[in-house]
């Protein structure tokens, strides 16, 4: 297994890509399509307090799977639409439908209003987190998110925030296994925000 940290390789960025509309193909990123996903975790790579962590097999060079998060996840944003804009607008009017705008006002709330509104001043965050099906079960996922831990840590941040879908009970029990405690149901979206503290 190979671990690579930031790829800037093109192929690397269209493998996690794939995998994420394949894993996660209800989340809002997904439904904005090919294009402004890969120009997403691209500026990942990029911004400095954010970080996309890639395990390839080394035998068949194919992805086994990939986490990414941030240290300032309103930094990110503005980063994020700042690089990604004309493609973010494209993919917009490509796929207009009203779940997806209904789902960019919940985002944009959601990190407006979380510490004023609800009182979680946690600026860090894991982004997302994929194991391929023919890699789990294997103990990938935690050793991922370990890995995202570590870079939390190395920069003095003591705990990071996860959103969860209400559907999704498997990751709310990984997370829940790993420590992670369940805060609320936010804003009566379909998510529930966890919190990790880091030891």
């Amino acid at each position: 297994m190979i671990k690579i940290i930031n790829p800037i390789n093109s192929n690397i960025l269209d493998m996690v890509v794939k995998l994420h509309i394949e894993s996660l193909s209800q989340g809002l990123l997904s439904q904005l399509g090919e294009n402004t996903l890969k120009c997403f975790y691209k500026s990942i790579t990029e911004h400095n307090k954010s970080i996309l962590i890639v395990y390839l097999d080394n035998d068949n060079n194919e992805l086994i799977g990939f986490i990414s998060g941030t240290c300032n996840l309103q930094e990110f944003k503005k980063y994020f639409l700042k690089n990604c804009f004309t493609v973010l607008i494209k993919s917009l009017i490509k796929n207009f439908n009203f779940s997806m705008i209904k789902g960019i006002y919940n985002k944009i709330i959601y990190t407006t209003n979380l510490k004023e509104k609800y009182d979680i001043p946690i600026k860090s965050e894991l982004i997302s987190i994929v194991v391929s099906d023919k890699y789990r079960k294997k103990g990938l996922g935690k050793e991922l998110f370990k890995e995202l831990e570590l870079f939390f840590r190395n920069r003095e941040i003591r705990e990071f925030k996860i959103l969860v879908g209400k559907d999704l009970i498997n990751s709310q029990k990984f997370y829940e296994k790993l420590g992670a405690k369940k805060l609320f149901n936010y804003w009566n979206s379909k998510n529930y925000i966890y919190v990790y503290k880091i030891k």
